[in-house]
């Protein structure tokens, strides 16, 4: 009879074992267990987070200074831009008010053919200072010089034309000279 009164035990408990102790160890068991599944939830949904979301909020606005494009890139830059579709229409309004519409024709071309590569410029000066340049540039414009003011690096360009050829530069530069001031031929 001892035979099957061992057999008849519930699985899990041992002959001489109390049931009341099985079910302690058992619910200790649970508890230790779902103690650790708790644990590793937490820790991970804390790395987690730390991961995810930034520490510090991040500045709203940003600000970099841009320093000015040198001067080995400017003639790209110049290049670029007379090849846009509008270099037609940026034909200096000055060529226009000077000799009418023939003149504005020349000037027209030879904006034209500066979209193909480069063209003939008469700089009458450069100075470092922009307020100096309008100085000079006014004085011209009073002689009957067209001219236009262009920052070139960091300074500023006192121009009086683009010319498709050489001849027609130093035409240019000839009458620019005859009116007292000096200038020089510049290829760009």
């Amino acid at each position: 009879m001892d035979d099957d009164s061992q057999n008849s035990l519930p699985p899990g408990t041992f002959p001489g074992e109390n049931r009341f102790l099985s079910l302690v160890r058992n619910i200790i068991i649970f508890i230790v267990l779902l103690g650790i599944v708790i644990a590793s939830f937490i820790v991970s949904f804390q790395l987690g987070k730390k991961i995810l979301m930034p520490s510090k909020k991040a500045p709203e606005k940003i600000t970099a200074a841009v320093p000015p494009t040198p001067p080995s890139l400017q003639k790209l830059e110049a290049i670029m831009l007379s090849k846009s579709p509008t270099a037609e229409k940026t034909a200096p309004k000055t060529a226009r008010k000077r000799h009418g519409k023939h003149h504005y024709r020349r000037a027209l071309l030879g904006h034209r053919a500066a979209a193909r590569g480069h063209y003939y410029k008469i700089e009458a000066g450069l100075f470092g200072d922009k307020q100096q340049a309008e100085a000079l540039g006014d004085k011209m414009k009073a002689s009957g010089i067209a001219i236009y003011i262009k920052p070139v690096g960091d300074n500023w360009r006192v121009q009086a034309g683009a010319y498709r050829t050489q001849a027609q530069a130093d035409k240019a530069k000839a009458e620019i000279t005859a009116k007292g001031y000096t200038s020089k031929v510049v290829f760009e």
